[in-house]
């Protein structure tokens, strides 16, 4: 029956239960990859629909008998042949029990719904305590609000700066890959991938206690290797050779960093490569000093060093 057009037994009794009809194409056994156990052969396998038309009720039958949905695509795992057997864990909606809070909320939105819920009350009511505070209230709220754009102010140059070093040292590592690639360290018959400088998160540096602090990485090496894997690999098929990968992120990471040596003399970063990232570091001192982090903020033709003013 695969590739077919038929209709369910649901379908069949249009007449009896008034849901109307479905239409689906059978696709037989599939078989695929596993996105569990990621199995290198195809050791996922199921029965395969295609709907082309589907009642609500019908498909709730469905998910009763273990059927899944992707798209368009039903399919019904076979649990003794495939590789993962997943099963569906079904709740009964009546066990709910709302807490204090969501029944609180429950009945407002009800009283919003029937029409009693006065809103414009409760808002004046809160202007009038806003009112009954007085010049001082307003002063105070000047002076938060100043406070507020001061901070703000200060965010968005820092976070300028931040894009300004991370622009340049993409286009820093983008001169690195092309050297590489006139020098034949990469294929220059390919296109090669941009170059993407990423700043690492305070949550993530504090993981990393040492000498130095860890302020910016790119996998660009990742990106790399991918796109000649996939050059050698169309090339393989063609000629119909074996496979013969000897590509690594760590070793382009690592040719990588060692082109960009120079930087550590011009920017105050020092860069090395881990486990196919290319990582850009400054000392600790430098980084928490109480007089102030020595930014860089460079374009493409120059670096300039600013000292930012502590935080008051």
């Amino acid at each position: 029956m695969a590739g077919k057009m038929r209709r369910s037994e649901a379908s069949t009794s249009k007449s009896s239960n008034s849901r109307g009809e479905i239409v689906v194409v059978d696709w037989g056994r599939c078989r695929s990859s596993c996105g569990y156990c990621k199995s290198a052969g195809r050791t996922s396998i199921s029965h395969g629909l295609w709907a082309r038309s589907i009642t609500v009720d019908d498909y709730q039958d469905l998910l009763d008998r273990g059927w899944r949905r992707s798209g368009c695509f039903l399919y019904k795992p076979e649990m003794e042949k495939t590789c993962c057997p997943s099963y569906t864990i079904r709740l009964r909606a009546s066990d709910f029990v709302p807490s204090k809070e969501q029944l609180r909320v429950l009945r407002r939105m009800q009283r919003l719904l029937d029409g009693t819920l006065d809103v414009k009350k409760a808002v004046e009511v809160v202007d009038d305590a806003d009112i009954s505070k007085g010049k001082c209230s307003c002063a105070c709220h000047e002076v938060s609000s100043s406070g507020t754009k001061e901070s703000l102010s200060a965010k968005n140059e820092e976070k300028n700066r931040a894009e300004h070093i991370v622009n340049y040292l993409s286009d820093q590592v983008d001169k690195a890959i092309h050297s590489c690639a006139e020098s034949g360290e990469f294929p220059c018959n390919i296109q090669l991938p941009n170059a993407s400088v990423k700043q690492v998160s305070q949550a993530k540096r504090k993981l990393l206690v040492g000498a130095e602090e860890l302020m910016y990485s790119s996998n660009i090496a990742f990106q790399i290797v991918a796109t000649i894997r996939r050059v050698q690999a169309a090339e393989r098929v063609m000629r119909h050779d074996a496979e013969n990968d000897t590509v690594s992120p760590k070793v382009i990471a690592e040719k990588l960093a060692a082109s960009l040596s120079q930087l550590t003399e011009t920017s105050g970063f020092s860069i090395s490569a881990c486990n196919g990232h290319i990582n850009f570091y400054t000392s600790t001192t430098q980084a928490s000093s109480s007089e102030g982090a020595q930014i860089v903020i460079g374009s493409k033709e120059s670096l300039q060093v600013v000292k930012e003013k502590p935080a008051v």
